[in-house]
């Protein structure tokens, strides 16, 4: 979600070309804020966000823009692991997290 600053709201609004185009990390023109980097400015990487890139089209060259696809998407959700919230964490990743998990396979498959 960092492709989106975690705004759930900003990529619900983007069409499916315009995120495609986010995830080829080029800012659009009138842009006022760098992409492909995190809320506190670190780099965030295509190869290790989506899985099975291709482009849309062919490139014409190396530098040439490739309006992305994507096979895959991998999602991190980062739970603290301490005494106090081990608990919590493991019920929302049985009954929240992998509850969802199967019924999108199941939906899926």
């Amino acid at each position: 979600m960092q492709y989106w600053k975690s705004d759930l709201d900003r990529l619900q609004k983007q069409t499916e070309q315009e995120v495609k185009a986010t995830a080829q990390c080029v800012a659009p023109a009138d842009s006022t804020e760098r992409v492909c980097f995190d809320k506190i400015g670190v780099p965030v990487m295509q190869f290790t966000i989506f899985g099975g890139l291709t482009c849309e089209t062919p490139k014409k060259n190396d530098c040439s823009d490739c309006i992305v696809d994507a096979s895959g998407l991998q999602t991190t959700f980062l739970l603290y692991n301490n005494d106090y919230s081990l608990i919590n964490a493991e019920a929302w990743e049985r009954d929240v997290f992998i509850r969802n998990i199967k019924s999108f396979n199941f939906a899926m498959g």
